[in-house]
């Protein structure tokens, strides 16, 4: 196996555990958030995409943006 890049920050588990807090949902919260995302709408709601330097990519700015948009 071949590393191709890091994360610059949060791990997408993280991200998607604190996303998962605020809908309340159990831990770990990233298997139900990845079901409902199938079910989902993707153009209802637009979040930044994740940062990515080379192959390196940043979670911050999405999981910033999710965490304080109004509920």
């Amino acid at each position: 196996m071949e590393i191709l890049g890091e994360t610059l920050d949060d791990a997408i588990g993280e991200a998607f555990d604190k996303c998962g807090k605020k809908l309340g949902l159990g831990y770990p919260a990233g298997p139900l958030i990845d079901k409902l995302a199938k079910k989902g709408d993707e153009d209802k709601f637009k979040f930044p995409l994740p940062k990515v330097e080379g192959g390196d990519i940043s979670y911050s700015g999405t999981k910033t943006a999710f965490i304080n948009f109004p509920s």
